[in-house]
């Protein structure tokens, strides 16, 4: 698999996050939500699958002959949280392994709070939505893929690409690094509802305005 990383607003970075908000879709589906031609999906997708990106798989939905759909790939999604990982997986491995459990987690608390403080930093508006909005912002940038969005009197923060999957599945205590970090620089407390270590498209993350 190729190792490029794909710009943000890029059209393949824009068919990457689609898929990893919406899941498998077809090249039709794909120009509707992206409002371009077929041509330039079409293209897209090629290189895309050409270089790993990309998964395609056949979808039956009636007479005929079966649509391919196309899914983010196993290891494009590794690659995404090469990218997002704000720590070394091998070390938090080693840490698990040399000091259990419970002093893990009261290391992870620490780190936490430390990344907590240089994102506080870009995100200083005075209201939580808007805080909300700046860390989207950060997030973005360090090449993870989240949307935010407000309901009511609810705030939502999804997060589609998981900085440590396979280390997640093994220690969960990694979903509470995040859910602390989400917190400390929004200044208040996160709900952690559904996650993708259950099968959920992604972590959502929600606070009270």
């Amino acid at each position: 698999m190729h190792n490029r990383r794909l710009q943000p607003g890029s059209p393949a970075e824009r068919i990457v996050s689609t898929l990893l908000r919406r899941g498998p879709m077809t090249v039709a589906e794909l120009v509707e939500a992206l409002g371009v031609t077929t041509t330039a999906v079409t293209v897209q997708v090629s290189t895309l699958l050409a270089e790993g990106w990309l998964a395609r798989t056949q979808r039956r939905g009636g007479p005929g002959r079966p649509a391919s759909v196309y899914a983010v790939s196993d290891r494009a999604r590794q690659l995404l949280a090469d990218e997002f990982a704000g720590l070394s997986q091998s070390l938090i491995e080693e840490l698990f392994a040399s000091v259990g459990a419970a002093q893990a987690r009261r290391i992870l608390r620490g780190v936490a709070k430390r990344m907590a403080r240089e994102w506080r930093g870009a995100a200083q508006p005075a209201s939580t939505e808007e805080r909300l909005k700046a860390l989207v912002g950060i997030i973005r940038r360090q090449g993870g893929v989240v949307e935010g969005a407000a309901s009511g009197r609810s705030l939502t923060l999804n997060v589609f690409s998981c900085p440590y999957p396979g280390l997640a599945e093994k220690h969960r205590e990694i979903c509470e690094l995040d859910q602390q970090v989400i917190s400390e620089v929004l200044g208040t407390a996160v709900q952690h509802g559904q996650c993708m270590l259950d099968g959920h498209r992604c972590c959502e993350f929600t606070v009270r305005k």
